[in-house]
């Protein structure tokens, strides 16, 4: 009987030595695998963080436009490291850019101008016959900056307003040696685009009058191939509470260089001519609205006297 007894205690205590290897193995794999969960939630959420996020309404093509903007295209687009395409903007108009094309990018933040932007890469080819470099500068509004038509077209920095921070900054450069390179405006400077501001209107705004959803959006104007009016009405698009406004700029490498350039010249007698239409637009303009309000005056006596008669 006693061998019986201790034989039951051996298998009973080797059950419970089972049941306990095999509680603490359930116990690591539970603990494992909330390790790894961790492991994964951590990736997850660093790649969701680094990606660009997609809910911001840019003003930008859409996923779907981009998509069949590729599927059309011979040539392979670029993209950049979101995924997204590289534009070249012509104006208001932005051209898809092929592989390997030729230029400067440009990293700009585009969007509405009261919510959080997306920052979108641009191609801004160089224009200068000589060895030249593309600069980005962001100001508030009033930039300060003056700009001039020179004989190839070009719109260059000739001036600033002496209370803008433009004017500090060049001062600043000047006491620098020539050869160094500010981020900022400089003389001779050659306008290549910046950021503008349009109206972007709702979905019901066009059926029903409905303004909601209307918004002020910050877009990339190119200068290149746009007529010098329709340029420098881009530039006052904007407002002090529309943000910062960017340029992009290019400047050549040679400080004589900046400034072997001549202003365009413009006729005497195409400004006399211009004057004279709008003088003569105005004139027209006063002798209609005269010749209405004595229409109405007529009209309104003789309502007077068929009324006393």
């Amino acid at each position: 009987s006693s061998s019986s007894s201790s034989s039951s205690t051996t298998t009973s205590s080797s059950c419970s030595y089972v049941l306990l290897r095999r509680s603490v193995a359930a116990r690591n794999n539970r603990n494992r695998n909330k390790l790894k969960r961790g492991v994964v939630a951590r990736r997850i959420f660093q790649e969701q963080r680094d990606e660009q996020p997609t809910t911001i309404d840019d003003g930008m093509p859409s996923k779907d436009e981009e998509q069949d903007a590729i599927e059309k295209s011979d040539a392979t687009l670029e993209k950049d490291k979101f995924k997204k395409l590289v534009y070249e903007p012509q104006g208001y108009v932005l051209q898809t850019v092929e592989e390997g094309t030729s230029g400067e990018r440009v990293t700009i933040e585009v969007g509405p101008t009261d919510e959080e932007k997306s920052q979108r890469k641009f191609l801004f080819r160089k224009v200068l016959s000589t060895e030249s470099t593309i600069i980005a500068y962001e100001a508030q509004r009033p930039l300060g900056i003056v700009f001039e038509v020179d004989t190839s077209g070009f719109l260059r920095v000739v001036d600033f307003n002496p209370t803008s921070e433009a004017y500090q900054r060049d001062a600043i450069q000047r006491l620098q040696p020539a050869t160094s390179m500010s981020q900022s405006p400089a003389i001779g400077d050659v306008l290549r685009g910046f950021t503008a501001v349009s109206i972007k209107y709702g979905p019901r705004a066009a059926l029903l009058g409905d303004l909601s959803g209307t918004k002020r959006m910050v877009v990339t104007y190119g200068v290149d191939n746009q007529e010098t009016r329709s340029v420098f009405k881009a530039l006052a698009s904007g407002t002090i509470m529309d943000g910062p406004m960017t340029l992009v700029l290019e400047r050549a490498k040679d400080p004589n260089e900046r400034l072997d350039w001549k202003p365009e010249e413009i006729p005497i007698e195409k400004v006399r001519r211009d004057a004279e239409r709008k003088q003569i637009s105005v004139d027209d303009g006063l002798s209609t609205a005269n010749a209405t309000f004595l229409a109405l005056g007529g009209a309104f006596l003789l309502l007077l006297l068929a009324g006393f008669s």
